[in-house]
């Protein structure tokens, strides 16, 4: 059986490596030149970028490749999901969760539940990594990255660490439902829990894998300020960090509550963009913090986390509650697995809305639609954006609306993609 799982991972990881070469190789992507590209958007008059459809915007070669390439990507995720469910059974199968009941025969539930929960966490790590690497070989072969490995080790290392942590957590959360109603108890507990992830995660998880600092005096920082001030942050501090180290594609962010809010430029946005691009992005950005999406998001998590355990516990075989912990916790995690599957369309609908209503935001609070479509006519150029993705992978993979649509509503046009 070992051989066999075995065999199993070395089919997927190959299955990876396949559909990424292929991507590569099959996919026609000439380079790119993303500074011509940027005076062709910005030579565009305002009366076509306001009227014209997206597809007449945008490089038709460049979005010819997209759909070829987000075919591949969408292959690679559906395999990708199929390992993660599939992960918690071939651990089973080995028969590990019987070795460790040997090697802890003694020690207390909650320490045994910590245990396979972090060696469960670092089993599905094994499986994902195959797809990790495939990812950023293919974003370099695209020139979408330029992450060099040792930044890519690190950035793995760190988010093991805090897998296994996440792992060992959920693991002895789950321990405790032996009895009904025991969910709801959790529920309540994961609430605080759920907001402190929320403040410690930009604070000081983040700089675990970027570097942060303030952004120097200039009369963009004094927009910005100005904008921020506009939209009633008045205690939000702004910061560059260098997003080139994972990625060549621009972007920024918001987060933090109160004292603590930051408003962060990515240096890719910064050294390409434009002033009034730049200000209509951080203005959708600045939507996310007036709507308190920050909160919202902290109780959607929790909800939905809410709604998988009591699932668990309702849905969990009589047989499997007597066992030792090493194999109840596998059944209990293997669960919580496929339940984490299925509710990611519901995830990236919630998404979807919070990212439209923080576009339609930018527009109240900048009020430049031309600066908006030029925006999102470069993000399709730059990073391969499929103007108008097939239906069902909006649905399971899309965590933004279309950019055909974001375009067509920022110019006020009914929308081609539906």
């Amino acid at each position: 059986m070992r051989a066999r799982v075995l065999i199993l991972w070395v089919a997927v990881a190959a299955a990876a490596g396949v559909l990424s070469v292929a991507q590569v190789r099959r996919c026609p992507h000439a380079t790119f030149d993303r500074s011509a590209d940027a005076r062709r958007v910005e030579a565009i008059p305002v009366e076509r970028l306001l009227r014209d459809p997206a597809a007449l915007l945008v490089d038709a070669r460049r979005q010819r490749e997209a759909v070829c390439i987000a075919g591949y990507s969408r292959a690679r995720a559906v395999l990708s999901l199929a390992a993660f469910v599939f992960a918690p059974i071939a651990f089973m199968l080995l028969g590990w969760h019987r070795a460790l009941e040997r090697l802890l025969p003694g020690a207390p539930r909650p320490a045994r539940y910590a245990v396979i929960g972090a060696l469960l966490s670092l089993w599905l790590w094994v499986w994902g990594v195959p797809f990790d690497v495939a990812g950023v070989l293919v974003a370099r072969a695209l020139g979408l990255s330029r992450e060099s490995a040792a930044t890519f080790l690190s950035n793995e290392s760190a988010a093991l660490g805090l897998q296994l942590l996440a792992g060992a957590v959920l693991a002895q959360a789950i321990s405790t439902l032996r009895r009904p109603r025991w969910s709801l108890r959790i529920a309540a507990v994961l609430a605080p829990f759920a907001v402190f992830v929320a403040i410690v995660v930009p604070l000081w998880i983040a700089p675990l894998f970027n570097s942060y600092r303030p952004m120097p005096a200039s009369p963009l920082r004094d927009a910005i300020e100005r904008q921020a001030q506009r939209a009633g942050l008045l205690h939000a501090r702004i910061f560059e960090t260098n997003l080139s180290a994972q990625s060549e594609l621009a972007n920024a962010f918001v987060f933090g509550f109160w004292k603590t809010q930051r408003i962060v430029v990515g240096d890719t946005l910064l050294q390409r963009y434009g002033r009034d691009d730049v200000l209509f992005v951080l203005a959708h950005e600045m939507g996310h913090a007036v709507h308190g999406d920050v909160y919202r998001g902290v109780f959607w998590s929790w909800l939905l986390g809410c709604a998988s355990i009591v699932l668990i516990e309702l849905l969990e075989p009589r047989r499997l509650r007597p066992l030792p912990p090493e194999r109840r916790a596998i059944g209990l995690l293997a669960m919580a697995a496929v339940l984490a599957v299925l509710a990611q369309p519901l995830g990236n609908a919630l998404s979807r809305r919070v990212e439209h209503r923080a576009d339609a935001y930018a527009l109240t609070l900048n009020g430049d639609r031309a600066a908006g479509v030029r925006t999102f006519v470069r993000f399709a150029d730059e990073g391969f954006g499929q103007l108008c993705p097939p239906r069902w992978a909006t649905l399971f993979f899309g965590t933004h609306p279309p950019l055909g649509e974001r375009i067509a509503f920022m110019q006020n046009l009914p929308d081609d993609c539906h």
